[in-house]
């Protein structure tokens, strides 16, 4: 088959550290070259593969750039695309070429072919519509130790979610070594929650993000994994990768943990006292069944014989697709016909699939009619996708009372903050569009994501949309610092690096004084 993997445009492929999407695509690329596939993947430059690399000739986050190279540098006579984008990018342009979509996220796109990473993530996020692929690791790349030593482990992002709270008290209970390590995106949640419990206690230890033979020695000789997550995680490559090492886990029961550990339910844990005490005992399997564990559920191969499978029956129409939008339409208006009346998430998404078929005034109309009616996440998710049409139509008004109704029915978004902020900078009116991007910076990350989430709302967007708006008032330093802020999220984005030279060249003729 000549498949065409479709990664992210943040990291490179593999990702010299953290990055487990950009691992996933790496490792079943090589497999699938390795099986006699043609494989291409577009990836940011510095990729490597044993395929072929198409490099973005950008630097991301920027989903539209994907969408339009993509487009336009498909090789010829592919069989299948696997696109492995947050938001399904490629399915939304419709190309006449088979293509199944990655939701690697707790996402509530519907793109044609969703497969989500474990069950848990398709029946929550996917409502039992969709495929479940487990990701795999290249155990070859994983060094195996039954010697352990005398420190516990949490790696990965230092963030709420992760559960690195829970992991810093964990350690002062059992008065225990933890090595922290992993990438800090949001600096001020560090330096003002994390930061001072680390410096108060000599035996925890933060090392910065780690890769390569760091990162197998680490995981190797810990005397156990930390994952104690406070959200729905969909997956949690890092599991995985600990037990490959021989490494135990122990982690709290939420998302997909108890699938990944079904072989070892001892090492799920309900809170976080229960933590402590099997920490304290620390009756763990034995490393060579953790390693075994791994290779017979969650090895490269595994993966890769099942992603085979679902391409092979959807290049050969086996498989219908789980999101049509002629099929959601049809299969709408006869329940409509026959006196049927839908639930809000069979409105929500005849609504999407008229939109997807650019038939906007009717999707408005629906739309608006699930706002309306609906409660939760669908009356959320329409208001939003309304501000989003209204704002493309130029009807600013309208876009700015959508997103203010949904203050009625919850707390502040960060999504319908920035919203506003662009439809106020669009208008020209910048202090209203300060307002709406600080209060984006000033309000708390929600726990779950399963409702309507995007990452850089909550992180870099209002920084950098900040910027730009303290630079239209000629206010410099704020504007310096606002990109600065963004740059913590984004560090190696062009616009930022762009932006800092500038706003160091226009502070320093400020501060220059006159001859």
């Amino acid at each position: 088959m000549r498949i065409v993997q479709i990664s992210t445009d943040t990291l490179p492929v593999p990702p010299p550290k953290y990055g487990g999407i950009q691992r996933l695509v790496h490792s079943l690329s090589e497999e699938l070259v390795k099986r006699g596939h043609e494989v291409y993947v577009f990836a940011p430059k510095g990729s490597t593969s044993s395929g072929t690399i198409i490099p973005y000739p950008h630097t991301g986050p920027k989903p539209e750039f994907i969408k339009k190279f993509v487009k336009e540098n498909l090789p010829d006579n592919i069989d299948i695309i696997h696109d492995h984008t947050h938001f399904s990018l490629i399915d939304k342009l419709k190309l006449p070429v088979p293509t199944i979509s990655n939701i690697n996220i707790n996402s509530t796109t519907f793109p044609r072919y969703p497969v989500y990473i474990s069950k848990n993530a398709l029946q929550e996020s996917g409502g039992n519509k969709g495929f479940c692929v487990y990701p795999g690791i290249d155990l070859t790349q994983y060094e195996f130790s039954e010697t352990k030593k005398d420190y516990l482990l949490f790696l990965g992002e230092i963030k709420l979610q992760k559960g690195i709270l829970p992991a810093l008290e964990i350690a002062r209970l059992i008065n225990m070594k933890l090595i922290i390590a992993g990438p800090v995106y949001n600096r001020e949640f560090f330096t003002q929650e994390v930061e001072p419990i680390i410096e108060g206690n000599p035996d925890i230890s933060y090392i910065g993000e780690v890769g390569g033979k760091h990162k197998q020695e680490l995981l190797k000789h810990a005397r156990c994994l930390l994952f104690p997550i406070t959200f729905r995680e969909p997956f949690g490559i890092v599991m995985i990768e600990a037990l490959a090492c021989g490494t135990p886990v122990l982690a709290f029961d939420k998302g997909a943990v108890s699938e990944v550990l079904q072989g070892f339910p001892q090492m799920i844990c309900h809170d976080l006292e229960d933590m402590v005490e099997k920490l304290r005992n620390q009756h763990f399997p034995a490393p060579q069944a953790l390693r075994q564990y791994t290779e017979e559920h969650f090895s490269t191969e595994k993966m890769a014989d099942r992603y085979l499978e679902l391409y092979e029956k959807i290049i050969n129409q086996e498989l219908p697709p789980v999101h049509d939008p002629d099929f959601i339409i049809s299969s709408y208006e006869k329940e409509m016909a026959d006196g049927g009346s839908p639930s809000a998430k069979g409105s929500f998404e005849y609504a999407s699939a008229l939109k997807d078929k650019n038939q906007i005034s009717q999707a408005i109309n629906v739309f608006e009619s699930c706002a309306e009616k609906a409660d939760g996440i669908y009356k959320t998710r329409a208001l939003y996708e309304l501000a989003i049409l209204y704002q493309d139509q130029g009807q600013l008004d309208m876009a700015k009372e959508c997103c203010f109704k949904s203050f009625h029915s919850s707390l502040p978004r960060a999504e319908f903050c920035c919203r506003l902020g662009y439809c106020f900078k669009q208008e020209g009116k910048i202090d209203e569009a300060l307002l709406w991007f600080k209060l984006a910076t000033q309000l708390e990350k929600p726990s779950h994501r399963d409702t309507l989430y995007d990452e850089g709302c909550w992180s870099w967007v209002p920084h950098l949309e900040l910027c730009v708006c303290y630079f239209k008032k000629k206010d410099y330093n704020v504007s310096l610092f606002h990109n600065n802020r963004a740059g913590e999220y984004i560090p190696n984005d062009k616009r930022i690096l762009q932006n800092k030279e500038l706003l160091e060249k226009k502070i320093a003729k400020e501060e220059k004084p006159a001859k």
